[in-house]
């Protein structure tokens, strides 16, 4: 029979700082007690209460969606941005004025998915390339941005040098860019990075390797890789397109060739509506690669697509990303769709 112990100081401790402060997190290791301490609390109040179990598919579902519209979306958004840039970061020691933050925040929105170039940004904000470098980085360590560090290989090819930045929340990126519907987003000019920048942050999450593990890669003749990904002592690479259809581009040859990698993956987005709980667009069907089957074999989630060869020996195969969609949620042409 299992027993609680009452924790009648902590309960006093909780208590006090509810009152004083309108969220309080418990943080601890894991089987010390947490949730049975957060479930006392739960009866020791008077009045209802609402237990959410992160851990619990349906209560993620009844978080999954919390604004009742897309306006109401976008005003909780606004409201994040602006409490995030005016309280949060300046109580974790940020200098920077609060002004100054959101206009380099939304002028990275605009630089969503490009290669980070400070020289611009310090001049269109007055101020060297280095303290611009500063405002990316504390961005960076708080989550809101993404930075690709570039690959580097021993290679007679002049490669980048410089990190790809992405917006870390597409949502966010959405409103830093003042769109509020679906018809805005897909009509917009970036929407095709806002796209990639979803998919990466899938992939990674899926795969759940550390930010150490990511890269870009590219070269000055053109040749380039949206990912790359190392592993277990091998490297796997992604491309992501918003295309009607996946396919092997030259730039992903080259990536496969010189980079050694052990797979290469392109995901896109179809200009078609996916079934609840679908998988990502496949192409058209063909025979897969025989060694694509033990290639998915790490990951999970990667899952083998027909491959786009010629000949049995060709060196890469296409692969899609299984991403799960939110309940009810069709991904279309990037963005999601309500049904």
């Amino acid at each position: 029979m299992q027993m609680d112990v009452a924790r009648t100081g902590h309960l006093r401790q909780l208590k006090l700082l509810f009152r004083e402060f309108p969220v309080v997190a418990l943080l601890g290791a894991r089987q010390v007690g947490k949730s049975t301490l957060a479930r006392q609390l739960a009866t020791s109040r008077r009045g209802p209460v609402t237990w959410f179990d992160l851990e619990d598919p349906t209560a993620l579902a009844r978080l999954a969606d919390p604004a009742r519209s897309g306006a109401a979306s976008r005003r909780w958004r606004d409201g994040f941005i602006r409490t995030f840039l005016t309280r949060d970061i300046p109580e974790l020691g940020s200098l920077v004025p609060a002004a100054t933050l959101r206009r380099f925040w939304s002028m990275l929105a605009h630089w969503h998915g490009q290669r980070w170039n400070g020289g611009e940004f310090g001049r269109a904000f007055g101020i060297s390339h280095t303290t611009v470098r500063r405002y990316l980085d504390a961005l960076t360590s708080v989550f809101a941005v993404r930075q690709l560090p570039p690959w580097h290989e021993n290679i007679a090819k002049r490669q980048v040098r410089s990190p790809k930045v992405y917006v870390g929340d597409s949502g966010i990126l959405h409103a830093l860019l003042g769109l509020t519907s679906r018809e805005e987003v897909v009509s917009h000019p970036k929407v095709g990075a806002s796209w990639e920048g979803f998919v990466i942050g899938q992939v990674i999450q899926l795969l759940a390797v550390r930010p150490e593990q990511c890269f870009h890669w590219a070269t000055h003749a053109g040749a380039e890789l949206d990912l790359l990904v190392t592993a277990g002592g091998r490297r796997y690479g992604f491309e992501v397109k918003r295309a009607e259809a996946p396919r092997l581009t030259r730039s992903m040859r080259s990536a496969f060739e010189t980079l050694n990698l052990r797979a290469s993956g392109c995901d896109s987005c179809r200009h078609r509506a996916l079934p609840d709980g679908a998988e990502g667009a496949r192409p058209a069907s063909r025979k897969p690669h025989h060694g694509v089957e033990a290639l998915a074999r790490p990951w999970p989630c990667l899952k083998p697509a027909a491959a786009d060869l010629t000949r049995a020996s060709a060196p890469a195969a296409a692969w899609s990303i299984s991403i799960p969609a939110p309940r009810r949620t069709a991904l279309v042409r990037g963005a999601a769709r309500r049904r």
